[in-house]
């Protein structure tokens, strides 16, 4: 789903992809040593893509370099290292080519770097007033023995496995299906690599190489483009957004977005599989500060309140945003208009399936929506309820071990509440 943000009004056209998200990274950083940045590696044990970051501290002066890619298995020079009496900090993302969130190798110290192309940038202060955007980097120790930094996951793989499991990765990206990525070449994964080498005329190989891996990568990057959520930028200025999704019966909020003029950033980079996603920019000026169009600033929002905070941030929940130090928004809400997956629910409470029929067509509606997996069960209405402060739909699926109680949001469609009653209708658990 591509959505381009433009003077008046927001226009969009709909990309429908199927991906799953993944898990965590662990960060596992090892002591460097050297003065020369031609010595210094970046090792990548993981099963992603990474690109990394360095910054130097020397006193009160500092300085932020990127980036450099690499692959699962492969070590690279990074792009600086101290001179005697400096310290180092490093920082680690993987690339959007993999489906699910970006993993992010993290610290506590906070320098400037840009998303959109490499970066040499002096200072660690006022990131987004000068354009930039704050990342947290970890130091990284150093002396005289060694001379390699080394990212790793907790599955601790070695050079060898973290090869194969960035096979497993690349070939999960493209869509074939792998199962566990685990570092070993099982049968699945031999039988996927094999497919994927005939497909693309390639020679046939048991061995998981670098280049291998680099044609992978190539494959997966084209799948990417076709997944997901873009944000798109039409206005002259630069937009800073935030967004918002569903996550396990909860809403979360992130920010901030970085989008320049004409560019696309692609905010959610897996399957939209919600029927709901919700969107907030604004437009900033050349100092960084709100941008004002006929004395008001110049925002993209709507009336569905989400919770943000001014810098970078990952909020769980919706409700009490100044009670926990945060500030309510109002987003607007995207409606991905997956009829085949949501039915309506008539005032009635009889089930019409309504997938595929026109808006004209669908009479008597109520303002609740159900899950079409739900539409073979015996259902009704019970009364109104209040749940944390959310006015809910109760609604009864009778079945027949017991009757299950669900209070759902007729606004987002969460279920905040569930109970569960034997054939007696005493309460069992909820």
């Amino acid at each position: 789903m591509v959505f381009s943000v433009k003077k008046r009004g927001l226009w969009r056209s709909l990309i429908l992809t199927s991906r799953a998200l993944f898990g965590c990274l662990l960060v596992n950083l090892l002591s460097l040593n050297t003065a020369s940045a031609e010595t210094v590696k970046l090792c990548n044990y993981t099963s992603y893509v990474l690109e990394a970051a360095t910054a130097v501290q020397d006193g009160n002066a500092s300085q932020s370099k990127g980036w450099v890619r690499m692959f699962p298995g492969k070590c690279e020079a990074a792009p600086q290292a101290p001179a005697s009496g400096t310290e180092l900090f490093v920082y680690a993302r993987s690339l959007k080519v993999h489906a699910g969130d970006v993993q992010n190798f993290t610290g506590a110290e906070r320098f400037c770097i840009r998303n959109d192309t490499n970066f040499d940038i002096n200072g660690r202060r006022e990131c987004r007033m000068r354009g930039y955007v704050a990342a947290d980097f970890s130091p990284a120790e150093y002396s005289s023995k060694k001379n390699e930094i080394f990212f790793s996951e907790s599955y601790n793989f070695n050079r060898k496995q973290a090869q194969v499991a960035g096979a497993q990765r690349l070939l999960s990206d493209i869509g074939y299906e792998i199962g566990v990525i685990d570092g070993f070449a099982g049968r699945r994964t031999r039988d996927s690599l094999k497919d994927f080498q005939n497909k693309n005329d390639l020679n046939q190989s048991k061995t998981i190489s670098q280049n291998l891996l680099a044609k992978l990568f190539e494959a997966a990057e084209e799948k990417s483009k076709t997944r997901g959520l873009q944000l798109c930028n039409d206005t002259p200025h630069l937009v800073w957004s935030a967004i918002g999704f569903v996550s396990k019966d909860n809403f979360t909020t992130q920010g901030w977005l970085k989008i320049p003029s004409g560019k696309c950033i692609r905010a959610i980079n897996k399957s939209l599989l919600d029927r709901y996603y919700f969107v907030y920019a604004e437009a900033v000026d050349i100092k960084g500060k709100p941008l004002l169009q006929a004395g008001k600033p110049l925002i993209w929002g709507g009336t569905f309140n989400l919770c943000t905070k001014p810098t970078r941030f990952t909020i769980e929940g919706r409700n009490e945003c100044a009670e926990k130090g945060f500030d309510k928004t109002g987003f607007m809400k995207i409606d991905t208009g997956k009829e085949k997956k949501w039915i309506r629910m008539p005032r009635s409470g009889k089930i019409k399936d309504l997938t595929g029929k026109k808006s004209s067509q669908k009479v008597d509606l109520s303002s609740i929506t159900m899950p079409l997996s739900l539409l073979k069960k015996d259902l009704s209405f019970l009364e109104d309820d209040i749940i944390n402060g959310i006015s809910c739909k109760v609604v009864k699926v009778k079945k027949k071990a017991g009757d299950i109680h669900f209070w759902i949001d007729p606004i987002d469609y969460i279920v905040h509440k569930k109970q569960f009653f034997d054939k007696e209708n005493k309460l069992e658990k909820e």
